[in-house]
């Protein structure tokens, strides 16, 4: 009873040295699928009670948008501007490239620093690291952990995108160096042996005792101390960006145990549910430090997936299971399923009794963060290049209106790239169109602007060997009723495709993995590309950039 007691009078004394100014924690998960949340696929079973308890307690985000890729959505939030005008409209930042996010961009943690935040992150960056100028802690974070590379190895830290080498028991398992679809190998050739080095990291520096234990338990150890040892009287912005669920997917046994039983589900389904259990635990345990140091009820957690889920788990079924259900498409397409994710912002103090448990409808993109936390931390975006995102706070707040009419979802004006066909998308009010292809002036040679139809040899859609294709996102959220060729329409499509060709008139060149990496005047065209790792414990970090 004593000890209850003193506990009590602690973290009575915490709430009241807490700082006047709100804690913000931002949760990314990786490739979580629009379908995979508690509270949305309750049918099938799958278990997230810390994050289903944050969302029914503040606003969940019903028309919310990222980017179909990686590093374009993780700049877009950061940057607070679409990677049309960041130079990531076609691709990841890949393992070798001489690249990151343009210095004189500001990022959210240097605006919270100005106004006296302390800023920590702790998980995935892949957002620059060939340099140390591009690495977390010059970008705004006072300390970092985690890896810089886009993917790898989940217990032991090398990098790699890579398939799972069991379902539950990988704790020795290393990922290698890129398949030949990547590296340009042939078809048929074997998997390059090449490693791509240890990755994980403190700072700047590599970080080896921790090879075999999670990801995930990282991320949450790191965040747990850090709220343990923060300065009562100083705010924070901590950052956390957890691997779950991108591949490998693989996860500790006792986390797929709970959905043995579920005869229902697929094999590959129970080893993701119980990936996705286990980044809900995590910020279970996020959450309950927070109330341990009486900063929970002064805190503001915002909850994204960087993109939509992938395809890739086979058998899979077509529908309700599926992992976006019931949106079309996947992760690296424009279509609803690769773009729209699960979001919410939860907060005791700063989100009123009358909003919690409700669900905004307002149209909001990842690029609106920026200024929306700039607002909540009582900073400034001077400073910042031209925005492309807008200050949300009162209407995920208090219910006004959105400023927010448009979208563009991207254009991505090379064949190639990762970010697929159809490659370019614009939404205004209830309309959205795509296109196949794309050719912008000055780019790759291109004299004109505008789209380009799909050839009938081509993968993909017929349809869009007819044109662009048009539809409404509200009335027709999976994208099942092409309304393009109905002349009612024809208006509204002239008056989209104009818009969209001004928006790709703003582009900068995109990035590309091979040199000169982003166009003839890239300022490091001729540098050199970093070399694969001899081995596992060969850290892979900044490199000699010098052309």
């Amino acid at each position: 009873m004593a000890y209850l007691v003193a506990a009590g009078l602690a973290a009575l004394a915490a709430v009241h040295d807490a700082p006047s100014k709100p804690d913000i924690v931002f949760i990314v998960a990786d490739d979580l699928g629009f379908n995979e949340m508690g509270y949305r696929n309750s049918s099938r079973g799958l278990m997230t009670p810390f994050l289903d308890d944050l969302a029914f307690s503040g606003v969940q985000l019903e028309n919310y948008y990222v980017q179909p890729i990686c590093s374009p959505t993780r700049s877009a939030l950061m940057t607070g501007r679409y990677p049309v005008h960041l130079g990531l409209q076609a691709n990841v930042i890949f393992y070798d490239t001489p690249w990151g996010i343009d210095l004189k961009e500001k990022f959210i943690p240097q605006i919270a620093k100005e106004q006296g935040y302390a800023t920590a992150a702790y998980g995935k960056w892949h957002l620059g690291m060939f340099k140390d100028d591009y690495m977390p802690t010059s970008r705004g974070f006072d300390e970092y952990e985690g890896y810089l590379q886009g993917c790898g190895s989940k217990w032991t830290h090398v990098g790699g995108c890579c398939d799972e080498g069991s379902p539950t028991h990988d704790q020795n398992y290393t990922c290698v160096g890129p398949k030949p679809s990547v590296s340009g190998a042939p078809d048929g050739e074997p998997i390059d042996p090449r490693y791509l080095g240890y990755d994980w990291w403190q700072d700047t520096t590599p970080h080896f005792k921790v090879n075999h234990t999670t990801s995930t338990e990282l991320i949450k150890h790191a965040a747990e101390a850090y709220i343990g040892n923060a300065k009562a009287d100083v705010p924070f912005f901590l950052y956390l960006p957890f691997q779950n669920v991108h591949g490998p997917v693989t996860v500790d046994s006792r986390y797929r145990a709970p959905y043995e039983e579920h005869t229902w589900l697929y094999e590959d389904e129970k080893t993701l549910y119980g990936y996705i259990t286990e980044l809900d635990e995590a910020v279970g345990h996020v959450v309950q430090a927070m109330k341990a140091a009486g900063r929970h009820e002064n805190a503001i957690y915002i909850f994204t997936s960087d993109n939509g889920a992938p395809t890739g788990l086979e058998p899979w079924p077509v529908v309700p299971e599926n992992r976006n259900w019931p949106l079309r498409g996947f992760k690296s397409q424009m279509w609803e399923g690769g773009t729209k994710v699960t979001g919410f912002v939860s907060s005791v103090d700063h989100i009123p009794v009358e909003r919690r448990g409700t669900k905004l409808h307002e149209l909001m993109h990842i690029t609106d963060w920026l200024p929306t936390i700039a607002h909540v931390v009582g900073g400034s975006t001077t400073g910042c290049q031209p925005l492309d995102g807008y200050n949300m706070w009162d209407v995920i707040a208090h219910g006004a209106k959105s400023p927010r009419t448009e979208m563009l979802y991207n254009v991505n004006p090379l064949a190639d790239g990762q970010a697929g066909a159809p490659k370019a998308a614009l939404r205004v009010g209830d309309l959205k169109v795509l296109t196949w292809g794309y050719r912008v002036k000055g780019i790759n040679g291109s004299t004109t602007t505008g789209p380009f139809n799909k050839k009938p040899d081509e993968k993909g859609d017929p349809m869009f060997e007819a044109g662009p294709a048009l539809f409404n996102i509200t009335a027709d959220p999976s994208e099942t009723t092409n309304l393009a060729q109905d002349p009612k329409y024809k208006a509204q499509l002239d008056a989209l495709l104009v818009k969209l060709a001004d928006y790709a008139e703003t582009m900068v060149w995109p990035l590309s993995w091979v040199p000169p990496f982003q166009g003839p005047d890239y300022w490091c065209a001729n540098c050199t590309q970093r070399p694969a790792s001899a081995g596992v414990d060969k850290p892979y970090g900044p490199w000699d950039y010098a052309p």
